[in-house]
């Protein structure tokens, strides 16, 4: 996983959702490493989905 001009730094990257399961909020939270970069005037923070999450791409935010 590189970005950028392949100076990226890498980083554990948090991600909160808040879900409405039987119309009750459920807060769910994903923590894992990344990598942070700027190209240009605007920054990345790049992972890599797992089997567990049932998706086996890379993320980009």
């Amino acid at each position: 996983m590189e970005g950028g001009d392949g100076m990226g730094k890498r980083v554990l990257i948090s991600v909160k959702t808040l879900q409405l399961i039987d119309d009750k909020p459920e807060e769910i939270e994903l923590i894992t490493e990344g990598e942070y970069y700027k190209e240009g005037n605007e920054f990345y923070a790049v992972y890599d989905e797992t089997e567990i999450s049932g998706m086996e791409v890379p993320v980009l935010l």
